[in-house]
């Protein structure tokens, strides 16, 4: 299968945009464990789950990214 071919500018444009959405994701992540102790007790567990759960999503974006920089190769520009 032949991959499509994308100008530098493209694939940094996508590649940036991962790398965004891997610093929200984290940053998210920081903020609800350190946020966990500033809401009611019983709304603790609700800001423990919203952690877990950016911090997988960081890690599936993370994942993507690397795959994505494998799967293209610059040669001249594109």
């Amino acid at each position: 299968m032949e991959l499509p071919e994308l100008t530098t500018g493209q694939y940094s444009l996508v590649y940036n945009m991962m790398s965004l959405t891997i610093a929200a994701f984290l940053g998210s992540f920081v903020f609800f464990i350190f946020g966990r102790k500033y809401v009611g007790e019983q709304y603790q567990k609700a800001v423990l789950t919203s952690a877990v759960v950016v911090g997988i999503a960081a890690y599936h974006y993370f994942r993507i990214a690397h795959s994505w920089a494998g799967a293209f190769a610059i040669e001249g520009g594109s």
